[in-house]
């Protein structure tokens, strides 16, 4: 019932932007696309207003947009470069897509549906258990289901060796601190945690 619900609700507003996308023209005469579509809440379909959509073309050079009201995006983006589109919320975890000119070209609208995010929180002490505020701590993905990390994420404690990694997707992740003692680098044993 709630699945079918769910699935119903996507299916609707797959439609409704099939219909938007083949009623606008999307190549501008400069060459570019218009890279358009809707971000909902993955558990209800409900519109995520006021997300954040980056599209990174090339080395160095990103465009973004917010989501409207309805959940809806557009941008600009050259039709003959791939392009990487992260959209992230406050409260969920991001959705990172690859995108190659064919898709680009071919115009349809995308449908990103959100997971709601969760939070990695532990407190870095060193050996005599005393807060470890020089560490940095490394949040990776760690294993199937992947989650959306690229590149280890340095999170730095604060003065009690407390730290707070939010926003993070369904998926494993491994969490190890890094630091120096003595002019030696320490590496401690990775936690891995299933969120």
């Amino acid at each position: 019932s709630c699945v079918r619900m769910r699935t119903g609700i996507l299916a609707t507003l797959a439609l409704s932007l099939a219909t938007v996308a083949a009623a606008q023209p999307s190549t501008p005469a400069d060459g570019n696309v218009a890279l358009r579509g809707v971000v909902v809440d993955a558990s209800s379909g409900a519109a995520i207003r006021r997300a954040r959509v980056e599209v990174m073309i090339g080395p160095g050079r990103f465009v973004a947009a917010m989501s409207d009201d309805e959940g809806r995006f557009s941008l600009d983006v050259p039709a003959d470069m791939p392009a990487t589109v992260r959209i992230g919320k406050a409260g969920y975890g991001a959705a990172i897509r690859a995108l190659f000119p064919p898709q680009l070209r071919d115009a349809a609208p995308l449908l990103v549906a959100l997971e709601r995010g969760a939070a990695i929180v532990g407190r870095a002490v060193d050996t005599a258990g005393e807060p470890a505020s020089a560490v940095s701590i490394m949040i990776t993905a760690g294993g199937p289901p992947v989650a959306p990390l690229t590149l280890p994420v340095p999170v730095a404690p604060d003065e009690r060796g407390e730290f707070r990694v939010g926003g993070l997707a369904p998926g494993r992740y491994l969490v190890e601190g890094v630091g120096a003692i003595d002019s030696l680098s320490v590496r401690a044993t990775p936690i891995a945690v299933h969120l």
